[in-house]
């Protein structure tokens, strides 16, 4: 195997680097924004510890920066020291056995005589190359000309590798600077103690600290916390610096149904813009008519699309007689029918003219097609 075959595993193991680094700092900033909980301004009593695990992303990018140096150093030592074992014939391969390639307690790759090496340090060194990527070269004897060759290639990969590196290094410190930004606007947060109706509910908060402020619907104003001798008689005063935002909460009662008078009401909470006031329609079936009409006292409104029960009469209409104007309170179908007044006796024929002429007593009607009997005189003649 070639002592650069592998060259090409340094990119992906430093992208793998990346991955765990953005592992460990993607859970530290949903830690903190996620704890971030509440009304605005409101601090989630969880967040100190979000802000801990914030606080101890700093050690993380640390460890990830040591991690990608120690990545590239090992890597570098390990396939020297394939070569080291490879035959003759392969490219790389170093040619003094009293030498030894390690990582000393600086985390720097040293090629150094085994006599020099003490505790983990070189007192002195052919070749070291720095956890910085500083190559220094001091013996280029006990190297052959491929090997310093390759090494010329490895610095350049080095180099890049290194570049990358301090990409990865610069977006981190970019989200550092992030949280810190979070951090300092929960520590201002923390202090506000939320909306209040009355001032004494303000006044009466437990666990009060310096620095602690609330919003007053009574007055309008901030209220602040302080301990100093400008703070009156009570360590809660009115600062009188107009509230920026809303004065009181939005309400969260369900609005009432209208009333016969109307009520002026006492409540010191805003409606919401999207509330809704319960139906107030009658669910009892519409009366029918009545001869006098009525008022009414109900307080419920009738539906759009509600209707009375039929308000006709179901008696079979009367003969016309002696006029009346009727006691029903019932209306007339569109269809109804009197019955025929005329006389039903088959019986009873039209009279004969009278020599005298009478206005007659009978309620009926004649029918048309009546016909009188023949008035005839018979005197004996043919």
């Amino acid at each position: 195997m070639g002592f650069f075959s592998k060259i090409a595993n340094f990119g992906s193991k430093i992208l793998g680097g990346v991955k765990h680094a953005a592992q460990w700092v993607a859970p530290a900033l949903h830690n903190v924004l996620s704890k971030i909980s509440g009304p605005v301004g409101m601090i989630h009593p969880g967040i100190g510890a979000a802000l801990g695990a914030g606080s101890n992303l700093a050690g993380a990018v640390d460890r990830l920066i040591r991690a990608v140096r120690q990545l590239i150093t090992n890597d570098i030592a390990y396939y020297i020291q394939y070569s080291k074992r490879g035959n003759a014939s392969n490219g790389g391969m170093l040619q003094n056995e009293d030498y030894q390639l390690f990582i000393d307690n600086d985390n720097a790759l040293v090629y150094a005589a085994n006599n020099q090496i003490i505790g983990g340090q070189a007192s002195d060194f052919a070749l070291k190359i720095a956890a910085d990527g500083l190559l220094t070269v001091k013996n280029l004897k006990v190297l052959n000309f491929d090997f310093v060759a390759q090494i010329n290639q490895l610095i350049n990969d080095v180099n890049q590798l290194q570049s990358t590196v301090g990409s990865i290094d610069s977006d981190i410190v970019g989200v550092k600077n992030d949280i810190i930004t979070i951090q300092q606007e929960l520590a201002r947060q923390q202090h506000f103690r939320g909306y209040y109706l009355l001032n004494s509910d303000i006044t009466s908060l437990p666990d009060s600290a310096d620095g602690d402020f609330a919003f007053s619907a009574e007055s309008g104003t901030v209220w602040m916390y302080d301990t100093e001798p400008q703070a009156e008689s009570s360590t809660w005063y009115n600062s009188g610096q107009v509230v920026p935002d809303q004065v009181s909460p939005a309400s969260d009662a369900v609005p009432l149904v209208d009333s016969a008078v109307g009520v002026a009401g006492i409540g010191t909470e805003y409606a919401r813009g999207d509330h809704q006031h319960p139906l107030q329609i009658s669910s009892v079936i519409p009366s029918r008519d009545t001869e006098t009409g009525n008022a009414g006292t109900s307080t419920a409104y009738a539906r759009a699309d509600h209707s009375h029960n039929l308000n006709v009469s179901d008696n079979v209409p009367v003969a016309d007689g002696t006029a009346s104007v009727g006691t029903s309170a019932a209306y007339a179908r569109s269809d109804h029918q009197h019955p025929l007044n005329v006389d039903p006796n088959a019986a009873n024929v039209p009279l004969v003219n009278a020599t005298a002429a009478a206005v007659g007593t009978s309620d009926f009607y004649s029918r048309n097609d009546h016909v009188h009997p023949q008035q005839l005189t018979y005197d004996g003649n043919i």
